[in-house]
């Protein structure tokens, strides 16, 4: 499972049409590296890590700077179905868990059995209850929009390079 695929269903769970949702965040508007943020309707932000392995969630433990943010009311780890058992131990109590697993319900068609979707499996603990100033709107929104623009040249790369095959 890719983190791109986890990303989407995260995205999905928390509704872009109704909320902000900012993935990637290296700089800008924390003092870490976050996966994905959500600026809720009401103002409240969350934050989603996503791991893909047990290295890659021991890893996280280990950096300097970790998911402490006074801002975030709500965090959580977004983990394939097949790494629960191996890391719900290891995750913090204060944190939620999503396990991402492929959509259970009617018959699927090839394509349609590649859909993922997220469980809660932990609800977080309240960490803030910090609303969000226009400010932190105005940045969100602005590397929001980058990310945007940094994925059209990407799109455009790869075109590029269909095209000269």
């Amino acid at each position: 499972m890719k983190t791109s695929e986890i990303e989407r269903c995260i995205a999905d769970y928390f509704k872009p049409r109704v909320n902000l949702i900012v993935p990637n965040i290296h700089w800008g508007f924390l003092m870490y590296e976050a996966d994905i943020i959500v600026l809720t309707r009401a103002g409240y932000i969350y934050e989603v890590e996503i791991k893909t392995s047990l290295a890659d969630l021991k890893a996280d433990f280990k950096k300097k700077r970790f998911h402490n943010d006074s801002r975030i009311k709500y965090m959580w780890y977004a983990i394939p179905k097949n790494l629960f058992e191996k890391a719900e131990s290891l995750i913090p109590e204060w944190a939620g868990i999503f396990v991402i697993k492929p959509r259970q319900g009617r018959k699927q068609t090839k394509e349609e059995s590649k859909e993922l979707e997220a469980i809660q499996i932990r609800l977080p603990k309240c960490r803030s209850q910090y609303k969000a100033t226009k400010n932190d709107r105005a940045v969100l929104t602005r590397l929001a929009a980058l990310r945007i623009w940094g994925l059209k040249k990407k799109i455009a790369d790869l075109e590029r390079k269909l095209n000269e095959n």
